[in-house]
């Protein structure tokens, strides 16, 4: 049966199936990591929670909603969605409490938490009502939907506010920020292909998102521990 189940995967969706594994060791480690003597935060903790939750919705989706398909596919899809925005607004509020001006720091988070929303709201639409509500087309680059959109904006405040504050960080965690900046680039540029675009008879876009997000999510945890742990002593 297990053989069934196997050859029952497209070779695009086995390779996201595989490297979403990458996903949840990445999001479980910093999640354990986070609770096991680190001196970083709570409003820290709760974005590595949330990152193991990801790594969860991620293997759901390419593991068991793919390729079922079906309303199993819709409800892994919007879970994985939802628990990503989740992430990176949980982010953008743990560097607005550190890095925002203080003026500022309401209405940047109730910006961003609408459009968060609006995340949401687009990939349930998308995948419950039948349609979507617009994107941006790339044309050989590929598509970004409107959610990924909405992930493109928090991340990206969540850069400038590191850039904002980095005169606040201790030296090692500053040279790191290029690193992060960059890494973000690249995922942004692996999310834009179709999922199942597959070039040169072995990059799968998609899968390899999965390997960079995971090391995001893992210099993200680095950054913010350096951060802390420098403080702390």
């Amino acid at each position: 049966m297990a053989e069934a189940r196997l050859s029952a995967f497209p070779p695009e969706s086995l390779a996201s199936a595989v490297t979403s594994l990458a996903m949840l060791g990445a999001g479980g480690a910093v999640a354990c990591l986070a609770r096991l003597g680190s001196a970083q935060p709570a409003h820290w903790r709760r974005c590595w929670d949330a990152a193991a939750l990801v790594g969860v919705t991620t293997l759901g989706l390419h593991g068991f909603g793919e390729p079922a398909g079906g309303a199993s596919l819709r409800a892994w899809s919007f879970a994985d969605t939802s628990a990503n925005l989740a992430l990176a607004f949980l982010v953008l509020l743990a560097a607005a409490r550190d890095f925002a001006p203080e003026g500022a720091r309401r209405a940047l988070v109730l910006a961003f938490g609408a459009v968060s929303t609006l995340g949401v709201a687009h990939v349930g639409a998308e995948k419950f009502l039948g349609g979507a509500a617009g994107g941006l087309e790339l044309h050989a680059l590929g598509a970004l939907s409107g959610s990924q959109l909405a992930l493109v904006a928090d991340y990206a405040a969540v850069l400038a506010l590191f850039w904002r504050g980095r005169e606040r960080m201790p030296p090692r965690a500053r040279r790191l920020l290029p690193l992060l900046g960059a890494t973000a680039a690249v995922g942004l540029l692996l999310a834009m292909p179709d999922g199942e675009r597959v070039d040169f008879g072995f990059v799968a876009y998609h899968a390899i998102w999965h390997l960079v997000g995971a090391f995001l999510v893992a210099l993200l945890w680095l950054v913010q521990e350096l951060r802390f742990a420098e403080a702390a002593r």
